[in-house]
């Protein structure tokens, strides 16, 4: 009867050694899965974020291109402008030495005249005496 029940106490511990083991490995499984879904679920936002970095890193290269492209054009128009407003300077002074060119015309014409009219008043007088004579 000893024995029977010594028996019947290892055969019970060998069930719940297997039941135990069977659990283990249930647990295990269901470790690795939650492990599995939660390694996913990380590497999917790590993959947007990876990806959204991407993508901002071309736009802003992008934007560094296009900022060097219209660098240089602002500067090819503030050139053409500079140089515009040097053209009117010119322009201005060009004005300037036409007017007073034009200036020294009139003064030079109206001391002709001047001379010319004292020249003709002169002889007019020298006529008038020589015929009085």
């Amino acid at each position: 009867m000893l024995s029977a029940i010594v028996k019947q106490h290892q055969a019970a511990q060998v069930e719940v050694r297997k039941e135990n083991e069977r659990l283990k490995l249930e647990a295990v499984d269901a470790a690795q899965t939650v492990t599995k879904t939660l390694v996913c679920s990380l590497n999917t936002g790590v993959a947007k974020v990876f990806n959204t970095q991407k993508q901002l890193e071309g736009e802003v290269k992008l934007l560094q291109g296009n900022l060097v492209k219209y660098t240089k054009l602002s500067n090819q128009w503030i050139t053409m402008i500079d140089g515009f407003n040097q053209a009117l300077k010119e322009i201005g002074d060009v004005e300037n030495w036409a007017q007073r060119i034009e200036s020294d015309m009139h003064t030079i014409v109206e001391g002709l005249d001047y001379v010319h009219k004292a020249t003709i008043d002169t002889q007019l007088g020298a006529d008038a005496e020589a015929d009085a004579q």
